[in-house]
């Protein structure tokens, strides 16, 4: 599937959101959404079955997505009823992008040896943010073969401060004299 489709519902909801001045918060229900949709194929299977009626499936939507905004249950429905829950996990995704691109946020991972404090963690993204120049959100993972420090991934920049990168750069420095 075309990605200009995915762009295609991810912008009107995106036009939605400007319209009500409501962006940071259909931003934050369509990421909450991406995050309960990632790996829970079951549920995605279930609003894409021919076999269930659509109706039914509306109904479905109705009972789990309770707290929701209604435009972004009506949202889910209106992908439901153009035969697009194939691709709901992906037009939601796509659409946390459009949000981040016009908020100027940029989602990453940040990977680190042993977890970080909040302070530590704020204080990095605070970094990252003058240097970017842009609102950052990441989300952390514990790696010990790093064996100390972080490295940071984000769409177009990695920001390595491991022990073992700086392992690795010695090394590289080291044979790179001898040569």
């Amino acid at each position: 599937m075309d990605n200009t489709l995915y762009n295609r519902y991810a912008l009107a909801l995106l036009s939605v959101a400007q319209k009500e001045d409501k962006v940071e918060l259909y931003r934050s229900q369509t990421l909450l959404l991406m995050r309960a949709l990632k790996g829970n194929d079951e549920f995605l299977k279930l609003l894409n079955a021919t076999n269930i009626d659509k109706e039914e499936r509306y109904k479905i939507v109705d009972r789990v997505l309770v707290g929701y905004l209604p435009k972004i249950v009506n949202y889910v429905k209106i992908i439901i009823k153009n035969n697009r829950s194939y691709y709901l996990y992906k037009i939601i995704k796509e659409t946390v992008y459009r949000f981040d691109d016009y908020l100027n946020i940029e989602r990453g991972k940040i990977t680190s040896a042993t977890p970080l404090t909040k302070t530590q963690l704020n204080k990095i993204i605070q970094a990252v943010e003058k240097d970017l120049n842009k609102r950052i959100e990441l989300d952390e993972e514990v790696d010990p073969t790093l064996i100390g420090g972080f490295k940071i991934t984000l769409k177009n920049n990695i920001y390595d401060a491991s022990i073992i990168n700086k392992v690795d750069n010695l090394k590289k420095s080291l044979l790179n004299k001898e040569a």
